[in-house]
C-alpha cells in the first residue's frame, strides 16, 4: 500500500473511537467529534498538543489531573468519559459531546450582556465551580473561551465548565500556573501558589468581560501581565455606566489584588449575586431563529460564613491533600430549582383550590397541614351485619325442597 492509501493514523484512535471531524483548536489542543466505536455513541475527543508534554513526567502529570476533573460530578462541569495516551504519544481526553457556543463567541456576537443575564449565567459558573472546589479541584484557567453555553432548551441556556484537564488540585506550583492571559491571577504572574481565590478572581474577570464587553486588561503578554500585578483592571463603570454601583462592587471584591483581600469562595460571591437574579428573561440567550419567553430560573445559593478580609490562608494550609483541611469551607451551590423547577398554578385557573385540585409545593403556606392531613390514618365506619330482602325467597325455597325430599324418600321406605 502506497503512501498516499495510508489511513490517517489519528483517524481510529486506540481502536475505539472515530474521529469524524475537528470541531475546534487552541493552545491546550485540538478538539474532534468522535464516535465510540463499541456503543455508537458520539463524544467529543480532545487531543493534546504534544510538544506541551515533551518533559519527563508531563504525561503522568496529566492522567493525574485528569482523573481529577473526572470526579467532579455536576449539571454544569463537562464529563469526561475516558483519557489515555495514544500510540503516537499524545495525551487525550473523552468528554460528552455539546452544542453551543462559547461564551467568548456570544459576547463577540452580541456585545455586553445585561446585569440580569449575566448574573444568570454566571451563577452556573459558580454552580460548577463551587463542585469542583468541593473535589479539591482548582481550575486555574477560567476564561470565557472555557465556559460553554448550550441551549437543551431554547428558552433555558444550560452552563457547562470545561478544560479542567489543566486544573489543579491545591498543591499546585507556580511552575505549574496557566499561561499569561487577560483572566490569570496575580498570584499565577508572581509566580506565588494558587488556591480556590485564584478561580474567585479568574470568575469575577470573566464577569467583567460579560458585563463590559471587553478584557479587563488588554495589551501585550508582558504589559498584561505588569498591570495585573499591579492590580490596574480597567474601570468598568466607566464601560457601563449603566450597571448597578453594588454590581461594580461586587466584581472590585472578587478581583482584589490580595487573595486575602478577595471574596474567598465561589458560594459567597454566589451569595452576593442573589439581588441582581430574576429580572431578566432567559428568551433572549435562544440561539437565533427560536422564539422563547419564560421567566428566568433562579439558584438557591447554600448560606456560608465568610472569612475576615484581614486573615491569611498559611502556607500550611495550600499544601494539604486534595480534599482541603482549615480551608474556607466549600459547601456546593444548591441548585434544587435547576434540577427540579417549580411550575405555579396556571393564571387562567384561578378557581382552582389547594389540596383539591392541583398539590400545594414545599414553602406554600398550607403545605405542611396539607401533609399531615393526607397521611394521618383514615377510619372507617364498621356497617351492621344485615339480612338482605332479597335473599328470603331463596331460604324459603331452599328449606320447602329439603322438607319435600324427606317426605317423598319416607313414602318409599328409603328411610
Amino acid at each position: 500500500m502506497s503512501a498516499a492509501q495510508q489511513p490517517n493514523p489519528v483517524s481510529i484512535l486506540d481502536g475505539k473511537y472515530a474521529l469524524l471531524r475537528q470541531l475546534g483548536s487552541g493552545e491546550g489542543g485540538t478538539v474532534y467529534e468522535a464516535e465510540n466505536l463499541s456503543v455508537g455513541k458520539k463524544v467529543a475527543v480532545k487531543l493534546m498538543n504534544a510538544e506541551a508534554f515533551a518533559e519527563a513526567g508531563a504525561q503522568e502529570r496529566f492522567v493525574t489531573e485528569a482523573r481529577a476533573a473526572a470526579r467532579i460530578s455536576h449539571a454544569n462541569v463537562v464529563d469526561i468519559h475516558d483519557l489515555g495516551v495514544s500510540k503516537q504519544g499524545v495525551p487525550y481526553l473523552v468528554m460528552e459531546l455539546l452544542r453551543g457556543e462559547t461564551l467568548e463567541e456570544l459576547i463577540d456576537t452580541r456585545g455586553p450582556l445585561s446585569a440580569g443575564f449575566a448574573c444568570e449565567l454566571f451563577m452556573q459558573v459558580l454552580a460548577g465551580l463551587s463542585a469542583a472546589h468541593a473535589q479539591g479541584i482548582v481550575h486555574c484557567d477560567l476564561k470565557p473561551g472555557n465556559v460553554l453555553v448550550t441551549h437543551p432548551r431554547p428558552d433555558r441556556p444550560l452552563v457547562k465548565v470545561v478544560d479542567f484537564g489543566v486544573a489543579r488540585s491545591v498543591r499546585v506550583t507556580p511552575q505549574r500556573a496557566a499561561s499569561a492571559t487577560a483572566y490569570v491571577s496575580p498570584e499565577q504572574v508572581t509566580g506565588e501558589p494558587v488556591d480556590f481565590r485564584s478561580d474567585v478572581y479568574q470568575a469575577c474577570a470573566m464577569l467583567f468581560t460579560m458585563l463590559a464587553g471587553t478584557a479587563p486588561f488588554e495589551g501585550e503578554a508582558q504589559e498584561v501581565m505588569k498591570l495585573v500585578a499591579k492590580g490596574r483592571a480597567k474601570d468598568l463603570q466607566a464601560l457601563a455606566p449603566d450597571l448597578p454601583s453594588e454590581l461594580v462592587e461586587i466584581v472590585k471584591d472578587g478581583m482584589a489584588l490580595l487573595p486575602q483581600a478577595r471574596i474567598q469562595s465561589a458560594e459567597e460571591l454566589a451569595e452576593r449575586l442573589r439581588p441582581f437574579l430574576g429580572a431578566a428573561l432567559f428568551g433572549s440567550l435562544a440561539p437565533q431563529g427560536f422564539g422563547a419567553s419564560g421567566e428566568a430560573l433562579p439558584v438557591i445559593v447554600a448560606p456560608t460564613s465568610r472569612l475576615d478580609r484581614t486573615s491569611g490562608i498559611s502556607q500550611s494550609q495550600l499544601q494539604h491533600s486534595v480534599i482541603p483541611v482549615n480551608m474556607p469551607r466549600v459547601a456546593r451551590v444548591r441548585d434544587s430549582l435547576l434540577m427540579s423547577p417549580r411550575i405555579p398554578r396556571a393564571p387562567s385557573t384561578p378557581k382552582l383550590k389547594m389540596g383539591q385540585d392541583f398539590m400545594p409545593m414545599p414553602g406554600d403556606p398550607d403545605y405542611e397541614r396539607l401533609q399531615e392531613s393526607r397521611s394521618s390514618q383514615t377510619h372507617t365506619p364498621r356497617r351492621p351485619h344485615r339480612l338482605r330482602r332479597d335473599l328470603v325467597p331463596a331460604v324459603v325455597a331452599t328449606g320447602v325442597g329439603f322438607a319435600l325430599g324427606v317426605v317423598l324418600a319416607w313414602s318409599a321406605g328409603l328411610l
